[in-house]
């Protein structure tokens, strides 16, 4: 039963035309019109998870062109609760978003350590009518033994965005990533998911660009690159399974696919493309995260990279022949076991807080990688669990690590410093960033043990090696940083301000959540399982 198309279609709709009308109206009318359009994407999802909850699957033939000829818009349950996790994180993100860009426009000051002499530093002076700039750009791996340390201001150049102007433009952009995200979760098509990638490519690249450093431009450039190289990968793999079956809708790809060369190497460049673009494959995303600015950060690890996860469980699961892929899985988890690992042990060996947390996004990425070897056997009884054990670790993910990135939000604004050893006694000063932190790096560490079930029910014992190690690696890096919030220092930490008690609220919140969703556990697995490719299963 197909219901009215008004909910679905204000879902990518609503976001963009309030983009399109902050550019309109300039400055300040973000504070109007964001609220305007979280409150009717409030609405419109609420209508729109009831016509599913109470009819099932939608779909939707854009300008009534069926399909082959035409596309659609498809909503089952999958899609469903990706739309809802975007649109919690963005309403977080939003309020967050609001006061960061009002206290970190202005000017940034940052304690730096003075590396030893064996330490390279590259520093630059240049001087003005007003001040005096230093800048100081230190290598990623700093020795233990710092002579001291001093506080580096950095001011705005007169070349650089006008006063505000950053503030001004991440809310358009923002707003278009957000349409651009909700239009991917709600398409049925090869073509499309590529449009809309190409979409969220084109909002994170200036968004990454705000923080108007050298760094953030390299950053940015980097993604770039990396991110429309991925791009062609994947459009030349849908052009191998468009010369096969002359359709790349989802199911007329699934009905019509069999084995062969061409098939083989779709999947491998699918992939290849998809696993960039979440970051995972070849390890881009910690210098890009650890150089764009907070809100953009959160943005990148919680929602765009969750977009290519999508878009990869889509294709593995409901278009690929299930027989080809037996081995292929088990490859698949062999390189989440190795990035896993690896990953886990680069978060532990970082000083500053970001990288630590950039590393650890890629480690926890992997995780949700490990349901493909588990959930690869369509028939059997233990794939339905695995295959929503990673849907629902993807979206516990992208709730705490937007949380662990709001507090290290906070603890910048504290002490004025990225690295760790200087935020020694912030969890003294600030009992409720101690608090949010601990409670998200619990969830964390704890989150990957929802998979042994499967594991143990599949008996694919060994990934339970993997999912040990990679825990005790997770806990070692979370009680790393502890310990140095929970430190008693005879100097206190001192900042300047006030802090706002919004600003920690908001990241405790969102770790409370997490831990709720324990309680709709139920109505979670109903909804994922309307319409997945093991409903037939579920219902036995």
């Amino acid at each position: 039963m197909m219901d009215s198309p008004l909910w679905v279609t204000s879902m990518i709709m609503l976001p963009l035309i309030g983009a399109i009308l902050i550019f309109i109206f300039g400055r300040y009318s973000e504070r109007v019109l964001v609220p305007l359009v979280i409150i009717a994407m409030s609405i419109s999802l609420w209508k729109l998870f009831l016509q599913v909850w109470t009819n099932g699957v939608q779909s939707y033939p854009i300008a009534n062109w069926s399909i082959p000829l035409g596309v659609e818009l498809y909503v089952d349950g999958l899609s469903i609760a990706m739309l809802i996790m975007t649109f919690i994180i963005s309403v977080f993100v939003s309020l967050y978003a609001f006061k960061y860009f009002s206290w970190f426009q202005e000017q940034t000051n940052w304690s730096v350590p003075i590396p030893d002499k064996n330490t390279k530093a590259l520093g630059q002076t240049k001087n003005n009518k007003e001040n005096q700039i230093v800048i100081i750009e230190a290598t990623e791996s700093l020795p233990s033994n710092y002579v001291e340390t001093v506080t580096v201001t950095t001011k705005r150049d007169p070349q650089a965005f006008p006063k505000g102007q950053a503030n001004f433009l991440f809310w358009p952009l923002w707003l278009l990533l957000w349409s651009g995200l909700n239009a991917l979760f709600l398409s049925s098509n090869l073509f499309s998911f590529y449009v809309t990638l190409e979409i969220l490519t084109l909002a994170s690249v200036p968004m990454i660009v705000l923080n108007n450093t050298v760094l953030a431009l390299n950053a940015a450039m980097r993604y770039l690159f990396i991110a429309v190289f991925a791009s062609m990968v994947y459009l030349l793999a849908i052009a191998f399974l468009y010369g096969v079956v002359g359709s790349l809708d989802i199911q007329s790809l699934a009905l019509e696919l069999r084995s062969g060369a061409t098939i083989w190497m779709a999947i491998f460049l699918i992939f290849i493309a998809l696993t960039i673009k979440s970051g995972i494959l070849p390890f881009w995303l910690t210098s890009t995260i650890a150089n764009a600015p907070i809100p953009v950060a959160i943005l990148l690890v919680a929602l765009v990279i969750k977009a290519a996860f999508y878009i990869l469980l889509r294709v593995w699961f409901e278009v690929f022949p299930n027989e080809i892929l037996g081995l292929v899985s088990q490859l698949v988890g062999l390189i989440a076991a190795v990035i896993i690992i690896w990953a886990s042990w680069q978060a532990l060996q970082q000083r500053q807080l970001i990288r630590l947390l950039a590393y650890a996004t890629v480690a926890q990425a992997a995780y949700v990688l490990l349901i493909f070897p588990l959930a690869n056997g369509i028939t059997d009884s233990w794939s339905f669990d695995a295959w929503q054990a990673g849907i629902y670790l993807s979206i516990s993910h992208a709730f705490i690590l937007a949380a662990l990135f709001m507090v290290a939000g906070h603890i910048l604004y504290i002490v004025n410093s990225d690295f760790i050893h200087a935020m020694q006694g912030v969890g003294r000063i600030s009992p409720l960033t101690l608090i949010t932190f601990s409670i998200a790096g619990l969830c964390l560490i704890v989150l990957p043990s929802i998979l042994v079930n499967p594991i143990w029910q599949s008996g694919q014992w060994w990934w339970l090696i993997v999912i040990i190690i990679g825990t005790l690696l997770t806990a070692s890096y979370i009680f790393k940083v502890l310990m140095i919030l929970f430190t008693k220092l005879d100097d206190p930490v001192k900042h300047e301000g006030n802090l706002g008690l919004s600003m920690i609220l908001i990241p405790l919140l969102l770790s409370i959540l997490t831990v709720g969703m324990g309680v709709f556990e139920g109505e979670i697995s109903r909804v994922l399982a309307m319409e997945s490719p093991f409903g037939e299963i579920n219902r036995n």
